[in-house]
Protein backbone atom coordinates (compact mmCIF):
# COMPACT_ATOMS: atom_id res chain seq x y z
CA UNK A 1 0.00 0.00 0.00
CA UNK A 2 1.20 3.43 -1.03
CA UNK A 3 0.01 6.50 0.21
CA UNK A 4 1.20 10.52 -0.01
CA UNK A 5 1.72 12.64 3.02
CA UNK A 6 1.41 16.68 2.77
CA UNK A 7 2.87 18.10 6.25
CA UNK A 8 2.64 21.61 6.63
CA UNK A 9 5.66 23.18 5.21
CA UNK A 10 7.88 20.10 4.17
CA UNK A 11 7.94 18.39 0.89
CA UNK A 12 5.67 15.77 -0.16
CA UNK A 13 6.39 12.36 1.37
CA UNK A 14 5.94 9.32 -0.12
CA UNK A 15 4.45 6.30 2.50
CA UNK A 16 4.65 2.55 1.96
CA UNK A 17 3.00 0.12 4.58
CA UNK A 18 4.77 -3.13 4.10
CA UNK A 19 3.40 -6.34 4.72
CA UNK A 20 4.68 -9.90 5.23
CA UNK A 21 1.82 -12.41 5.70
CA UNK A 22 3.61 -15.37 6.13
CA UNK A 23 6.99 -14.93 7.74
CA UNK A 24 8.90 -17.58 9.23
CA UNK A 25 10.15 -16.84 13.08
CA UNK A 26 13.93 -16.20 11.47
CA UNK A 27 12.38 -13.47 9.15
CA UNK A 28 10.57 -12.09 11.93
CA UNK A 29 13.67 -12.00 14.11
CA UNK A 30 15.14 -10.38 11.42
CA UNK A 31 12.63 -7.71 10.82
CA UNK A 32 13.44 -7.05 15.09
CA UNK A 33 16.82 -6.91 15.03
CA UNK A 34 16.67 -4.21 12.03
CA UNK A 35 13.68 -2.38 13.83
CA UNK A 36 15.79 -2.19 16.78
CA UNK A 37 18.96 -0.71 14.62
CA UNK A 38 17.19 1.88 12.93
CA UNK A 39 14.87 3.17 16.22
CA UNK A 40 15.62 6.46 17.19
CA UNK A 41 15.87 8.56 14.11
CA UNK A 42 17.89 6.01 11.88
CA UNK A 43 17.33 5.98 8.28
CA UNK A 44 18.47 3.07 5.71
CA UNK A 45 18.40 2.72 1.65
CA UNK A 46 15.61 0.64 0.27
CA UNK A 47 14.11 -0.05 -3.10
CA UNK A 48 9.99 0.18 -3.50
CA UNK A 49 8.33 -1.51 -5.57
CA UNK A 50 8.30 1.28 -7.95
CA UNK A 51 11.86 0.70 -8.44
CA UNK A 52 13.32 4.11 -7.20
CA UNK A 53 15.29 3.65 -4.44
CA UNK A 54 16.32 6.38 -1.52
CA UNK A 55 16.29 6.76 2.21
CA UNK A 56 13.48 5.85 4.34
CA UNK A 57 12.58 5.75 7.76
CA UNK A 58 10.56 3.89 9.98
CA UNK A 59 7.17 5.91 11.00
CA UNK A 60 6.89 3.63 14.22
CA UNK A 61 9.06 2.87 16.42
CA UNK A 62 7.40 -0.81 16.64
CA UNK A 63 6.49 -3.48 13.57
CA UNK A 64 3.12 -5.26 13.84
CA UNK A 65 3.21 -8.58 14.35
CA UNK A 66 0.57 -10.54 15.04
CA UNK A 67 1.39 -15.07 15.62
CA UNK A 68 -0.54 -17.26 13.18
CA UNK A 69 1.01 -20.27 14.55
CA UNK A 70 4.60 -20.47 16.38
CA UNK A 71 5.78 -21.05 13.33
CA UNK A 72 4.55 -18.16 10.76
CA UNK A 73 3.79 -14.68 11.39
CA UNK A 74 2.00 -11.64 9.71
CA UNK A 75 3.94 -8.74 9.78
CA UNK A 76 3.51 -5.15 9.11
CA UNK A 77 5.71 -1.76 8.67
CA UNK A 78 5.26 1.63 7.71
CA UNK A 79 8.27 3.33 6.22
CA UNK A 80 8.36 7.25 4.90
CA UNK A 81 10.82 8.85 2.47
CA UNK A 82 13.24 10.57 4.14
Amino acid sequence: ERRNTYPSGRKQRTRYTISWDRATAAERDTLISFVRSVNGGGSFTWTPPDGVSGDYRLVEADMDVVFLSSAVHRIKLIVEEV
